[in-house]
């Protein structure tokens, strides 16, 4: 989990905000190094992410950095983008990094079983 993603999940009602927070303090936080910051800008340059929401851009990119192999999100506009997804991971590979597979839980849940 990113700073990202605790930001994130700090939005929205209050009383919900309070539960996820609690949830996640159980998690491990990420640190977010330099090299993510320079490929989520590259993502937005590119026209890969919109602007409008350049934390998209951040976890694809802090993933890719820590090299993780799954990205889970319920986010298929623009983390889970088939017509996007290519063109993300090309320019990800050449950056020198691998992309995390971006999927949705019940997805991974369903391939796992």
């Amino acid at each position: 989990m990113s700073a990202t993603v605790l930001m994130e999940i700090a939005e929205g009602d209050p009383g919900a905000a309070a539960r996820r927070l609690e949830k996640a303090q159980s998690l491990v936080e990420a640190p977010t190094p330099p090299e993510a910051f320079l490929l989520s800008s590259l993502l937005v340059s590119h026209k890969l992410v919109p602007k409008s929401v350049e934390a998209d851009a951040m976890h694809l990119a802090t993933a890719a950095v820590h090299g993780a192999h799954y990205l889970l999100t319920w986010n298929q506009k623009h983390l889970d983008n088939f017509d996007l997804r290519s063109r993300i991971e090309n320019l990800i590979r050449k950056q020198g990094r691998e992309p995390a597979r971006v999927i949705t839980p019940d997805r991974l849940l369903l391939e796992e079983s």
